[in-house]
């Protein structure tokens, strides 16, 4: 009894977990057959990983799902299906008459290779999700599922979620030794949310990212982002 209640209350946990600003696993599972069947497969093949007797005589039991990983994940059930209508586009060229950052720091960017991005959200309220987007105040697109390799968005993640600021520029994180560090000025929702899974930046920041990833084709391909909550 305890093991078909673990697997009623991971179904309803699964459902809410957000897969974009717009958009909850559940969400999903209501408009595709597709993804249904996959998130009914994934949930059957959970993971017990404790179980016991409670003082009350009652039993327990603690399962488990992966959110990422190639085959067996929420990820994996999920993502491919939706990104599956979304074209690719490669990120947004940064030249000198384009950008607005002065020489001096267009210079000074543009002749650094980033290891990878690093965005500070700290006290804005970030919520997580499978795919978050990084906006300029102006609503230009940074960054998001259409710029990135999708396979690596399964397996791993768009972004990595860290809470500790340090230890997001330490080389411990994906985005190595050498990221550029941004603070984000808010975070929002989607076209139809108000859920604050994106982050904003200013126009002269987005355009360092732009930048940097324009001079390191590895931090797009390796997802080398991080935002720290």
């Amino acid at each position: 009894a305890a093991i078909v209640d673990g697997y009623r209350n991971l179904a309803e946990t699964m459902g809410g977990v957000q897969i974009d600003a717009d958009t909850l696993v559940q969400d999903a599972v209501a408009k595709s057959d597709v993804i249904r069947t996959n998130v009914s497969a994934l949930v059957k093949g959970a993971r017990i990983v404790e179980e016991g007797q409670l003082a009350d005589g009652n039993y327990y039991v603690k399962m488990s799902l992966p959110l990422f990983g190639a085959n067996t994940s929420v990820a994996a059930a999920v993502l491919p299906e939706v990104m599956k209508d979304i074209p690719y586009e490669a990120t947004e060229k940064v030249t000198k008459k384009s950008t607005v950052l002065d020489r001096a720091t267009f210079k000074e960017v543009k002749g650094l290779k980033y290891s990878g991005i690093v965005v500070d959200c700290r006290g804005l309220g970030l919520d997580c999700t499978f795919a978050p987007q990084i906006l300029d105040v102006n609503g230009r697109g940074v960054y998001g599922i259409n710029n990135i390799d999708r396979d690596f968005a399964v397996s791993k993640g768009m972004v990595e979620y860290i809470k500790d600021l340090d230890f997001a520029v330490s080389g411990r994180s994906r985005a190595g030794s050498n990221p550029l560090v941004v603070k984000a000025e808010a975070v929002k929702g989607g076209t139809n949310s108000v859920n604050p899974v994106n982050a904003v930046l200013t126009v002269e920041d987005a355009d360092k990212v732009l930048l940097a990833m324009q001079n390191n084709k590895e931090l797009v391909v390796d997802c080398a982002v991080v935002f720290v909550r």
